[in-house]
């Protein structure tokens, strides 16, 4: 925890928008500048421990692990509220739906900003359904050719209704985008 986690939290709380540091390494970046941050958070924590001076009950510093890791952990809740406010985690919705944020879009986008969070939650549940029925589709065709039979049927009909489903996830994502889904 303490060389991960409050860097990690504080990446989150500073770049909250996904792709925000890079567009295909961004996940690497974060790890890689959380695990920095956070040797330098746990040091400037320390140096502010051991500036308290003495503990008069004690005769000794406040620089003891129960102290560092009660200020880390403090240090980490305060970015993590920040990043949640700033939208860093949007997955948070599925816990309860008012906790989740959508970050403010990039101003470099050339979508237009949605304007409702929740709008753009469902469209991107939807896309990702739909990314799956895709693939699925396709090894529905590949197992089709290569099954007679019995078996074969239950692809074909395990195909059309995923077919269906598609269908009705593109009438879905239209409707949400105001017809942008199908023309895009």
């Amino acid at each position: 925890m303490t060389f991960f986690v409050p860097g990690y939290l504080m990446m989150n709380a500073i770049f909250p928008r996904r792709n925000a540091l890079d567009a295909e390494m961004d996940l690497l970046y974060r790890i890689t500048f959380g695990i920095g941050l956070s040797m330098v958070m746990a040091i400037l924590v320390s140096f502010g421990l051991n500036a308290l001076g003495t503990n008069t009950a004690t005769g000794l510093g406040y620089l003891d692990a129960p102290y560092l890791w009660a200020a880390l952990v403090s240090v980490s809740l305060a970015f993590f509220g920040i990043g949640w406010f700033r939208g860093a985690y949007p997955w948070m919705r599925r816990i309860h739906p008012r906790l989740g944020r959508a970050p403010k879009p990039d101003p470099r986008s050339f979508h237009p900003p949605q304007a409702n969070p929740d709008t753009t939650f469902k469209i991107e549940e939807l896309s990702a359904k739909r990314q799956k029925l895709s693939k699925d589709v396709v090894a529905y065709e590949r197992k089709i050719q290569m099954h007679i039979g019995e078996k074969r049927q239950r692809f074909v009909a395990k195909k059309a209704r995923a077919l269906e489903e598609l269908e009705r996830l593109d009438r879905e994502l239209s409707r949400l985008t105001g017809g942008e889904w199908l023309e895009g």
